[in-house]
Parts: C-alpha cells; sequence; structure tokens
C-alpha cells in the first residue's frame, strides 16, 4: 500500500518558487524560523499565518492545514 505525503508549507513554498531566505525577508524573520514554522516545530501565531496567506496567495484556513500536515 503506498502512502500519499500530506502537502506542507515547504510544499506551498516550493509550488511558489520562493527559497526560505525570500519568506524570511517578506516575514521579517530569519531563514531558520521559517523552517522552524514549515516543520511545526514552533507555533504558528495568527497575524504570522495571516502574513503567510498573503504572501502565498492562499487563505488562512489553506496555511493552517498546511501546518498542521507537518505535526
Amino acid at each position: 500500500m503506498v502512502q500519499v505525503k500530506n502537502k506542507t508549507l515547504k510544499d506551498l513554498r516550493n509550488e511558489k518558487n520562493l527559497s526560505l531566505s525570500q519568506v524570511a525577508y517578506k516575514l521579517g524573520i530569519h531563514s531558520s524560523y521559517v523552517g522552524y514554522l514549515e516543520r511545526a516545530e514552533r507555533t504558528l501565531s495568527i497575524d504570522r499565518a495571516a502574513e503567510m496567506a498573503r504572501i502565498y496567495g492562499v487563505s488562512l484556513d489553506k496555511i493552517y492545514e498546511l501546518y498542521q500536515n507537518a505535526k
């Protein structure tokens, strides 16, 4: 049986052809922190999630769904 991998924030960033550094710059945070968020190793605040939704052009719900998929 093949297990399907759930899409994550990292997958979305890659689809948008953005680097960790580019996203970090737009968010005003360090690139390593973006990596922590993509792996759900840090709590994603509503403000940061809203900014990510704007950067990626998706809904806030989608950001939280992808964040949860990394857990």
